[in-house]
C-alpha cells in the first residue's frame, strides 16, 4: 500500500473505531460489560432507577420507552457494524476511493442518526420526568462520568 493509502486507512479506521466505541456506549454494550441486562442495573438508561419518587405510572413509561428504543439502538448499532465491516474490507482490497467514499459517507450518516435516537431519547424521558428528578437524572449522569456537580474534579 501506498503512503498515502496507509494513512487514509489508519485515519479512517481510528475514526471507525472511535465511532464504533460511541456507539456501543450510547446502547449500553453486552451484558456483563457494562451494557444493559434483565434487571436494568446497567446501561444508559439505570441512572432512572435510581431517582426518587417516580410514580408506578412514570416507570411504566420509562419502561415503555426503554423497550422501543433497545430495537431501533440495536438495529442502527447492527447497521453501523456491517458498514464498517464493508469499509474496512474495501480498504483491505485497495478498493477505489469512490468506493470508500461511500461507505464513509453511509458511517457519517448512521452515526448522525444515532445521535439524533439519543436525543429523542432523551426529550422522551425528560417529557416524563418532574423538575426535580431532570436535575436529579443530570446529576446522576455527571457523577457517573467523574466531574460535574457534586465532584472535585480530576
Amino acid at each position: 500500500m501506498k503512503p498515502t493509502y496507509q494513512r487514509i486507512a489508519i485515519i479512517s479506521l481510528s475514526t471507525l473505531l472511535f465511532t464504533s466505541a460511541g456507539a456501543a456506549m450510547a446502547f449500553g454494550g453486552p451484558k456483563g460489560h457494562g451494557g444493559c441486562d434483565r434487571g436494568g442495573k446497567h446501561g444508559p438508561m439505570a441512572a432512572l432507577t435510581q431517582l426518587d419518587d417516580l410514580s408506578t405510572e412514570q416507570k411504566q413509561v420509562l419502561k415503555d420507552i426503554r423497550k422501543a428504543t433497545r430495537d431501533a439502538m440495536r438495529d442502527l448499532r447492527d447497521a453501523m457494524q456491517d458498514n464498517r465491516t464493508d469499509l474496512r474490507d474495501a480498504m483491505i482490497d485497495n478498493a477505489d476511493m469512490a468506493s470508500i467514499r461511500s461507505l464513509a459517507e453511509k458511517q457519517g450518516d448512521q452515526v448522525t442518526r444515532m445521535i439524533v435516537l439519543r436525543a429523542e431519547v432523551r426529550n422522551k424521558i425528560n417529557s416524563v420526568l418532574t423538575e426535580e428528578q431532570r436535575e436529579q437524572l443530570q446529576d446522576l449522569r455527571w457523577s457517573k462520568k467523574g466531574f460535574g456537580p457534586g465532584r472535585k474534579g480530576f
